[in-house]
Parts: structure tokens; sequence; C-alpha cells
């Protein structure tokens, strides 16, 4: 636990808040790279269930199909369920990271703000058992 005048206190537990969501976005999605590369997975899948799984589905649509031995239409569904299941989570830890700054800011006391804090890794660990099993 911080235990630093309030101002500083409040500064490195928005900080730590900035670091876990930071850490809990990577356990969501991986690294960078692996996140454009589920960003056009999910766009490809996305303009093919669009027009109505008609024409030629993207290139990612086709990985996923070709190695796990299923229809196209099948890889797009699957590709669009794990991709708002993805960008629900991240929502969802914005909001908290968001939510838990303003209110350590808010709090009167260093004491309500360290319960901010905690509050929020609940939250994240809430969120994070949604989506990584």
């Amino acid at each position: 636990m911080i235990t630093i005048g309030s101002s500083k206190f409040r500064e490195k537990l928005n900080a730590k808040v900035d670091e876990e969501a930071d850490k809990a976005r990577l356990l969501v999605v991986g690294d960078v790279g692996r996140i454009e590369e589920y960003r056009r997975a999910y766009e490809q899948a996305i303009t093919y269930r669009a027009v109505g799984y008609t024409g030629t589905p993207g290139d990612c649509i086709m990985a996923d199909a070709d190695s796990k031995r299923r229809t196209p239409q099948e890889a797009a569904d699957s590709i669009i369920e794990m991709g708002d299941n993805w960008y629900m989570a991240l929502d969802a830890i914005r909001r908290a990271r968001l939510t838990a700054k303003e209110d350590i800011e808010r709090a009167a006391a260093a004491p309500a703000a360290q319960q901010v804090y905690t509050a929020f890794e609940d939250t994240l660990r809430l969120i994070l058992s949604t989506i990584i099993q």
C-alpha cells in the first residue's frame, strides 16, 4: 500500500490503475501484432456476414476455416463471437479504468482512494474471468 502525501498518493494510485488496465488488456488480446490480426479478422467476418456469407471470404476467415476444418460461414461466426467478447472486455476495462481514476481523484482521503483501487482490482478480475477460460 502506498502511504505518502495525498497528491502523490493519488498520482501513484492512478499510475497503478493504468498499469493494471494495460496488463488486463494484454491478457485479453495479446500483443500489438495480435491485436491487428484480430481486428482484421473481425472486420473481414463482419463484412462477410453483411453480404449474406456470399462471395469470396477474406484471407483471415479462410485461414480460420482451413485450420479448423469448418466452413467459411462457421469461421466468420466464430470470429465475430470472439471479437464481440474481446471488445466487450476491452470496453469494460476502459470503463473500470476511467471510473477508478476519477473516483480516486474525488476520494476524500487516502483510505477511500485505496478502497477505490481495491474495488478496481476486483472489477478487473471479474472482467478477466469472463473472457479468459
